[in-house]
Formats: C-alpha cells, sequence, structure tokens
C-alpha cells in the first residue's frame, strides 16, 4: 500500500511538471529555416535548433524582447546561423508579447529549467534582447534559477527603463502605442518604475556570482542604423528619450540604462561597436562575434552558488528619482495646445508623432495667425513609409525683448489633421526640475525652476494629470481615471504628497506655467509602495552576504556644487552632456572621492567610469 501511494505520488508529480512544460518545436537547420515557420512563432512556445554538426556541449537559450515573438531572433538575423556553426545547441523562446517582464520572468525560467533537463546540462547560456534581458532577472533572482544558468548576455536591456515607455505610458497618448509597439507591460518600463522599485528589489537579491552572470551590450547610434527604414522610427524615438533625459540612445533604450549593476559593459559609450539602432543589436549578423568571445573566453569564469539565493538584503527605503525638462509637450487637445515662445530664443525644435500617415501640420503664430508648414528638417520622412507618422520639425524665432514677465508673449499652437504629441524645445535653459523621494513610507513629488526669477517663481502655476498604470507586479490598479492636482509652493519647491494613494505605478503630465509667459511640461510618473524582498526567501538572515559594495556609488542626487563618488576600485572618469559633449575628466581612488560641479550648469550628465577594462555609466542631475 505505501509502495503504490509513493508510485500514485510521483505519477502526479510528473503529471504536474509535464502540464508546466513550454511547447517545443523542433526546427530544421538554419539554411532551411523559412518563412512558413511565422504563424507557429507565438507565444508559450520554445523553438529547438537542429543538433550542431560539432556540437561543443553548451546549449544557448535566447529570449526576444517586449513586444516581439521568437521570430525577431530568427528570421532575418543571423543569430541562429552562427550559433549553429560554432558548435551550440540553440533554443529560441517565444513568451508573451507585452504582459511585462514579471509574467515573462516567469515563463522564462521554465525554459530555462526544461532545456538543461533535455539537453542533460548543468547550465545554459542566455541571449536575452531588449527587455527579455529584465525577463532574465525575474528568472534568475525571484524564481531562483541562478545556479541554472551560465552567462546572460543583454542585447539593450532597459535596465533603468526608458524614457520611451514614460512618455507613451500615459493614458490620453495611448493611441502611441500602436506607432512605437508598445502594450500594456509598459508601466514596468519606466524610468520611475525601474529605479524606484525594479532595481532596489533586484539589486537587494544579491549573489555572490552576479559580476561574473551578466555582459551587457549597449548601443547609442540612434540615428545610425544598419537599415534605412528603422533609421526612420528610432530618429524620432531616439530624439525624445535625449529631450527627456535619457541622453545617448539607440532609439529605444538610453546607453546608461543599458548596463546593469554588477554588470560588463561591452561596448563603450561612443565607440564604433555601439554606433547602432535597438533594431540593429539584436542581429547576430552584427553582435555574434562579439557575443562568441564573451561566451567562450576562459578569463569570464562561471560562479556557482552554495545556496540557490545566497543573499536576500532588506531595502527598507527606495533611492529618489529625479527628471529635468526644458521642453512643451503638445497635442491636439485645445488646453496642451499652446507652445510659448520663450524671451531671447532664436530657434525651435519640434519631435512629433501623429497617428494619421502622411498626416499634414502647421504652426500657427496665435497672435497673427501666420501659418508655417512643418515638414521634417532632414529627408526621412520622403524616403520611409516607417517614417510617415513622424515629423523632426527646426524653425527660427525671432526674438522677443520684452520683460520676462510680459504678457504679450508670443505663443503658437499646432493645427493638422491627426491626433499627434509634440514635444517642442527652443535653445533657452530654463528647465522645470521633477524629483520623487520615497522616505518613511512618503512618496512626496517636488518641482523647482532653478533659473527662473523671483518675480516669475511667485507668479508660477505647478499643476499635474495623474492616472494610475497598474500595480508594482503589473496587476491591475483601481485608480485609472484622471486625476487633477495642483502642487504647493514652500519656499522655493513646489510639492505635492502622493503618499495616500494606493501602492502602484502612476503617470504624470507635470506642468509649470505663468500663463502667456513660461511653460514647461514633462510626461513622468511616480511608484507608491515597494517590493519586500522578505517575500523571496524566510531565511535572509543566515545567508545574509556581509560583501554587498558595488562597483560606484554617487550621490546626492540631484546635485549642487559637488557631487561624491564611492569607488570599489581605482579608475578614471568622464562626464558628457547630452550633446556627447566631453565636459570634465580625471581619477577617481578608490573609497570616497568628490568632484566639483561648479563650472557646470544645471541638467542631466553622463559620468563614465573605467577601470579593469570595465565601464560603468551613471546619470547625475545638477541642480
Amino acid at each position: 500500500m505505501k509502495k503504490l501511494s509513493t508510485l500514485c505520488f510521483s505519477l502526479l508529480f510528473t503529471l504536474l511538471v509535464i502540464g508546466q512544460n513550454i511547447s517545443e518545436i523542433q526546427l530544421p537547420i538554419p539554411n532551411r529555416l523559412s518563412l512558413s515557420y511565422i504563424p507557429t512563432f507565438c507565444q508559450n512556445k520554445i523553438f529547438l535548433g537542429a543538433r550542431p554538426l560539432n556540437p561543443n556541449g553548451k546549449v544557448l537559450l535566447v529570449a526576444h524582447g517586449y513586444t516581439n515573438a521568437a521570430a525577431i531572433m530568427l528570421i532575418h538575423n543571423g543569430m541562429y546561423e552562427r550559433a549553429y556553426a560554432e558548435g551550440y545547441q540553440t533554443a529560441f523562446l517565444s513568451m508573451t508579447r507585452g504582459e511585462g517582464d514579471w509574467v515573462n520572468g516567469e515563463i522564462l525560467s521554465r525554459a530555462i529549467t526544461q532545456m538543461a533537463t533535455r539537453y542533460r546540462v548543468p547550465q545554459v547560456d542566455i541571449i536575452a534582447y531588449s527587455n527579455g534581458g529584465k525577463a532574465s532577472e525575474v528568472a534568475l533572482f525571484h524564481h531562483k534559477k541562478v545556479n541554472q544558468v551560465g552567462r546572460v548576455v543583454s542585447l539593450g536591456t532597459p535596465f533603468r527603463g526608458t524614457q520611451i515607455a514614460d512618455v507613451a505610458g500615459h493614458p490620453p497618448f495611448s493611441w502611441v502605442f500602436e506607432i512605437l509597439g508598445l502594450d500594456q507591460g509598459r508601466a514596468l518600463s519606466t524610468t520611475y518604475y525601474c529605479e524606484t522599485v525594479w532595481r532596489p528589489y533586484f539589486d537587494g537579491l544579491s549573489t555572490q556570482a552576479q559580476s561574473k552572470k551578466y555582459y551587457n551590450y549597449g548601443a547609442w547610434g540612434y540615428k545610425y542604423g544598419k537599415d534605412f527604414a528603422f533609421q526612420a522610427l528610432t530618429a524620432i524615438t531616439g530624439s525624445i528619450i535625449e529631450l527627456n533625459g535619457g541622453g545617448p540612445n539607440d532609439g529605444v533604450t538610453p546607453f546608461y540604462s543599458s548596463t546593469r549593476p554588477k554588470g560588463n559593459q561591452l561596448f563603450l559609450l561612443y565607440t564604433p561597436q555601439g554606433k547602432m539602432n535597438h533594431l540593429d543589436i539584436r542581429r547576430g549578423v552584427y553582435v555574434w562575434d562579439n557575443i562568441r568571445g564573451v561566451l567562450a573566453s576562459s578569463t569570464l569564469k562561471n560562479s556557482t552558488l552554495e545556496t540557490d539565493l545566497d543573499v536576500v538584503q532588506q531595502v527598507e527605503e527606495t533611492p529618489d528619482y529625479s527628471s529635468t525638462s526644458n521642453h512643451q509637450v503638445l497635442s491636439e487637445n485645445e488646453l496642451t495646445n499652446v507652445l510659448i515662445q520663450d524671451q531671447n530664443a532664436t530657434k525651435l525644435n519640434i519631435n512629433l508623432i501623429h497617428e494619421v500617415k502622411n498626416a499634414n501640420f502647421a504652426l500657427v503664430d496665435s497672435n497673427n495667425g501666420t501659418k508655417t508648414l512643418m515638414r521634417s528638417a532632414n529627408s526621412l520622412r520622403n524616403n520611409a513609409d516607417e517614417s510617415s507618422n513622424q515629423i523632426s520639425f527646426e524653425m527660427p524665432l525671432r526674438s522677443t525683448l520684452r520683460s520676462s514677465s510680459d504678457a504679450s508673449q508670443t505663443s503658437f499652437r499646432i493645427e493638422g489633421d491627426s491626433k499627434f504629441l509634440a514635444l517642442a524645445e527652443q535653445d533657452v535653459n530654463n528647465p522645470m526640475n521633477y524629483k520623487l523621494i520615497r522616505k518613511g513610507g512618503k512618496a512626496l513629488l517636488e518641482v523647482t525652476f532653478p533659473n527662473l526669477s523671483d518675480d516669475l517663481l511667485n507668479k508660477i502655476q505647478v499643476y499635474a494629470k495623474i492616472y494610475g498604470e497598474s500595480g508594482l507586479m503589473g496587476e491591475d490598479i483601481a485608480i485609472k481615471n484622471e486625476i487633477n492636482v495642483t502642487f504647493n509652493r514652500s519656499n522655493d519647491t513646489f510639492i505635492f504628497d502622493a503618499s495616500s494613494f494606493e501602492n502602484g505605478v502612476y503617470s504624470i503630465l507635470l506642468t509649470g506655467e505663468v500663463p502667456n509667459v513660461y511653460k514647461r511640461d514633462l510626461v513622468t510618473g511616480f511608484t507608491v509602495g515597494q517590493l519586500r524582498s522578505a517575500t523571496i526567501s524566510n531565511n535572509s538572515i543566515t545567508n545574509m552576504d556581509t560583501n554587498l559594495s558595488e562597483p560606484i556609488s554617487v550621490y546626492p542626487t540631484p546635485a549642487e556644487d559637488f557631487v561624491t563618488v564611492e569607488m570599489a576600485e581605482n579608475s578614471t572618469f568622464k562626464i558628457f552632456d547630452l550633446n556627447g559633449k566631453q565636459i570634465s575628466s580625471g581619477n577617481l581612488d578608490k573609497g570616497t572621492n568628490t568632484i566639483n560641479l561648479t563650472e557646470m550648469t544645471s541638467g542631466i550628465y553622463l559620468l563614465i567610469t573605467e577601470y579593469d577594462n570595465m565601464q560603468t555609466t551613471t546619470k547625475i542631475s545638477i541642480k
């Protein structure tokens, strides 16, 4: 009877495991793979590569990005052909299209075990494109598959989020999702979610092997794509990322965001290798020669942990989040279709995305009704169908030699025959700074205007439209409708306390305005609540790692005259502005260092540190 019970239990367990298996489809050898397979490239499937002629004993699991399926890593890519020729047993995983990293990470965790079991190997290596890299964090550290993975090579993964998700995530601009290919999982890719919820959680789940696990490829050439059609698409999205403080990027992922903390950046900023866009970086034809070196190098030692998860660090407070806007946001809505010319502005740049292809737009001077037809400042719009949803427009401005508080300041509106979203910037540095402070259970939103006169500060109004996006793990949230709030002034800071909101991710269209004189907008957001590391493990005390030092720690943010940099090793540093101009350079000692910022103006900069052939990129904000 006991043997029968044991047999029944074993049979039940086997059935449960089989029930969790992901469907497998066998692929032919690479030169026989055709477009006829595309209808089968749907979610929750593993496409098994053919057995290589000269197997090297390694299994390579390839994971796609945010809204893709396995086809994007197989068709017209070159990854399969090259891996097969090198002797790798490959497996291409289709997860979900847009359901978010927590869902995809769970699917990936099952695929890891399934492939390790099928091919009888202790570990598989992973190539993860875009958000597939974040899904790998869920699989390795949330679902504890870290021992079954050798190395993770990420391609353009937004580990700290992307400003494109910030903009496209605002509900009134939801139609932009279809233009940019985004979907309902977008809230988990916003910079404010990644920096205040995602990174604290996964950086708190620290392992001794993390510095040996992740090898990151990031690109910066959103204007220089290999494929002209895709170059037209990323030219606009990359400009939007820059306008929102993301700096050099590939058209989807900011370069600084492509490096995982404790990871190793393999394409350095502004080197020729990274001069490509987000669509290029996924293609084996361009990156395989670099990837094969990472996978094959004997100097990159894989570490095996003594436990599945060797440390859980409880994060009591999340870091502050900050962003800066020196632009205005316009849309077809009458309330948001007002562009105010800054005093002394001489040039206007507008990046516009519209819903209807080949729509026409004009910039109208509200004072005299003069219309200027808006055409792209380059030839992209006329040479590629993908670019017919975007306009990049430039126009000289007549100088407004009035007092800064003159109510007769020049203003404009955009007229067109389609819904549109436009970001307009002038050549005047007069920004609005936004900061989310998470401390003691509070969620405080603070806004400052470092270059405004006292006269304008006394007149400015700060207000926001807030929408609930999702819960902290992508689940539904109660607050979905628009909430209008006004910020209260305290000295030179404008504050709104969002602590009473339920735990979740929220989008904001934030505006600072002196009617007819000055206006700045920012599409951003905030989070309330946090993920607790204690939900992952019950033995966080016994497994606590005492060596949790990061390669670099930079504070405060935003900074004023000085910034403190703590380094794990001696290194060199360079500081770039968002136009790629080097502002400063020098050496950093192991331990605590101070960098003088007094010669630098307010704004966002990139701090690049390098030691032992490893580079880190950190975004710093100066008040």
